[in-house]
């Protein structure tokens, strides 16, 4: 995931900002935004979070 987070805040660095949280080490934002999966992307919007979705890794 994370190329495509990195490519994601290049392309549109302008209009959002893409920021990863260690919950191990940050565990109140973890506990916060009740971050019990990961990755867990949570999308905000004027400051709140305004959706979310916990992200299948596939590994074969």
């Amino acid at each position: 995931m994370v190329p495509v987070l990195e490519q994601v805040s290049t392309t549109l660095k302008d209009n959002i900002q893409v920021v990863k949280i260690d919950t191990k080490k940050y565990t109140s934002i973890a506990s916060k935004y009740n971050i019990e999966a990961l990755p867990t992307f949570i999308i905000f919007k004027d400051g709140k979070p305004f959706d979310r979705f916990v992200s299948k890794i596939i590994t074969r």
